[in-house]
């Protein structure tokens, strides 16, 4: 049982959970790098604006915290979840650039 002071940031737990195992021990290296190819699609783009957007938010974020440390507690509860889908939307988009399908976009977090 989750004691009730913690329940209310129980999702924001999973996210941290599903950062820590999604990224522990993992390094980035294109194993195929001439298999990577840029193919216009309106769903990149839409991915990249999501991506933008979110990096953005968690760097005014990030410069607001070392501004005001009062509003620390306000936004570390979302830092998490934003965290994670920057980098599902980020992996989502280097599988399309690698497989050039449009049915990568629809794919489950965990398959991701």
């Amino acid at each position: 049982m989750i004691p009730e002071d913690q329940r209310a940031f129980q999702t924001h737990l999973n996210y941290i959970k599903s950062l820590r195992q999604m990224t522990q021990g993992v390094t980035l290296e294109p194993t195929r790098p001439n298999s990577i190819r840029y193919e216009s699609c309106a769903l990149i783009d839409r991915k990249k604006n999501l991506i933008s957007l979110t990096d953005k938010s968690l760097r005014e974020e990030f410069n607001i915290v070392q501004n005001d440390s009062d509003y620390l507690r306000a936004c570390t509860s979302w830092l998490p979840v934003k965290a994670y889908y920057l980098l599902f939307y980020a992996m989502m988009t280097v599988d399309y650039l690698i497989e050039l399908k449009p049915e990568v976009f629809e794919i489950a977090h965990e398959k991701c």
